[in-house]
Parts: C-alpha cells; sequence; structure tokens
C-alpha cells in the first residue's frame, strides 16, 4: 500500500457487534496470522524472505445510487484528487459485517480498493480508502481474488 500521507481510519461498535471477516471462502487471509507476535517473526523467519507479504481477499463492486442516505453508507478516500474518473474501478474489500443481520440488510465495513498493476498474472490492488456499506449496495456476485499490497 503505497500511499504518502494520512490514510483515515474508522471507529466501530465495540461490545461484539462486528464478525470479522478472517478465514473462510470470502475472507481475508493474513500472510503471518493473526497475532502479532507471529505478525513480526514471520518477516524476520529465514523460510519467509523472498515471499508475498501480501493480504489475500475477495474483492465485490458495489453501486451507491445517489439517492442514498448518508446514513447508508460512508466512503473516506485516502487521496480524493487522484482517483480514477470512473468510480467503477473502485471496489471494496470486506473486513466486518453487522452481526445479526442478513447479508443484504446490514452494514459491512470495508477497505475501498483499485487496482494497480498485474504481478506473475495476479492483479494486484492497493487501498485507496474506507467506510461502510449496506449489504445492498455490494454485489455480493461478483467476487474475485484480490491480492492487497
Amino acid at each position: 500500500m503505497a500511499f504518502d500521507g494520512p490514510i483515515s481510519f474508522k471507529n466501530l461498535p465495540e461490545g461484539g457487534e462486528v464478525d470479522w471477516n478472517l478465514g473462510g471462502v470470502d475472507g481475508v487471509k493474513l500472510p503471518f496470522g493473526t497475532d502479532t507476535q507471529s505478525s513480526w517473526y514471520w518477516w524476520v523467519r529465514p523460510a519467509n524472505l523472498g515471499r508475498s507479504a501480501a493480504i489475500q481477499a475477495k474483492g465485490f463492486d458495489f453501486n451507491i445510487p445517489a439517492t442514498s442516505s448518508g446514513e447508508e453508507y460512508l466512503c473516506c478516500f485516502d487521496d480524493p484528487e487522484n482517483l480514477p474518473a470512473d468510480r467503477n474501478e473502485i471496489k471494496c474489500v470486506i473486513v466486518g459485517s453487522q452481526k445479526w443481520k442478513k447479508k443484504q440488510e446490514g452494514k459491512h465495513y470495508v477497505i475501498f480498493v483499485l487496482k494497480k498493476q498485474n504481478e506473475r498474472g495476479v492483479e494486484v490492488y492497493e487501498r485507496v480508502g474506507m467506510g461502510h456499506l449496506l449489504g445492498k449496495f455490494i454485489r455480493f456476485e461478483s467476487r474475485f481474488p484480490v491480492s492487497l499490497k
């Protein structure tokens, strides 16, 4: 993720109200595990030298109608002036979802990504922002692999 400057973060609900999207078919897969000691150790282990530290996930197309209210979505882009003119090029990766809601009705916490290059036959994406979207805006049938660097 090669952005120079501050990036946005979002305060998420507390108290177990978010199902984190780690593992599983559509889940975010970290190259170094999920605890801090593993992540530090992953970088210095000789066996991992030269291996990719890319995060693997599933990306989705989304569409926010112009008539949508601000309570239904939040889009915070890291560098709004450098986004593509065709906003359909921006995709989302779901990192967490509101518990106890159906997929189409619930709020999904997302990272917005943009394709940057093709590396060894794998499309590589870069974070361009974060936010949340209601499920009705996400095209779940458009699922595709994302390698996030």
